[in-house]
């Protein structure tokens, strides 16, 4: 299991979208490594299901993720937009991110029978479906 703790609006999505250059994007290691780009509070997920929802507790949807480079990372949002100051993608398609705003708390990955399980502890509780 996989855990972060972590404070702040938080992005989930797929790296190769996140760094600035082809380069960036060789130096982290395929999203592996993003404190390489100066960004070190963040969870890496080998992510290779579909499209994925993230809803709390009663089931309310809070975005949507999807990713075409079979891995997402957890992080602050400022941490993002303070290493990519040009970062758009969660605005121009919203769909593609999940922005959980004023997050404070625990967020966990693991794989249960080749699924993996995204759940976030706190004063916002979500998971994926």
């Amino acid at each position: 299991m996989k855990r972060l703790i972590i404070t702040g609006d938080i992005i989930i999505g797929d790296p190769c979208e996140m760094v600035c250059t082809e380069e960036d994007w060789q130096l982290c290691e395929w999203g592996e490594h993003m404190e390489k780009l100066g960004i070190n509070n963040y969870l890496y997920i080998d992510f290779k299901d579909e499209a994925q929802k993230i809803v709390d507790n009663n089931k309310n949807i809070l975005g949507t993720f999807c990713t075409d480079s079979s891995a997402i990372v957890i992080m602050k949002l400022d941490d993002l937009l303070n290493y990519n100051k040009t970062f758009n993608q969660h605005i121009v398609f919203p769909e593609n991110w999940t922005i959980i705003r004023k997050f404070k708390g625990t967020i966990t990955s693991e794989f249960i029978n080749d699924r993996c399980v995204i759940k976030g502890y706190g004063n916002i509780c979500f998971f994926n479906i």
